[in-house]
């Protein structure tokens, strides 16, 4: 490159995305539909186990 030619300008910006544009789902998630039965046994189980935990330290401690 000699001193005579210009710089290679850089590659254009990619577009970004509205804030208001809506997310798509992952693709292994194409199809699927969301289990509210499963989030709330799963939710319940979190919370049970955290007042388990709770109750075992009370408990033991003196």
């Amino acid at each position: 490159m000699t001193d005579d030619q210009p710089p290679e300008s850089p590659p254009p910006a990619q577009p970004t995305p509205s804030a208001r544009a809506p997310r798509q789902p992952p693709d292994w998630l194409e199809g699927r539909a969301l289990d509210k039965g499963a989030i709330l046994r799963m939710a319940v189980f979190v919370v049970v186990q955290i007042g388990a935990c709770w109750l075992w330290g009370y408990l033991t401690s003196s």
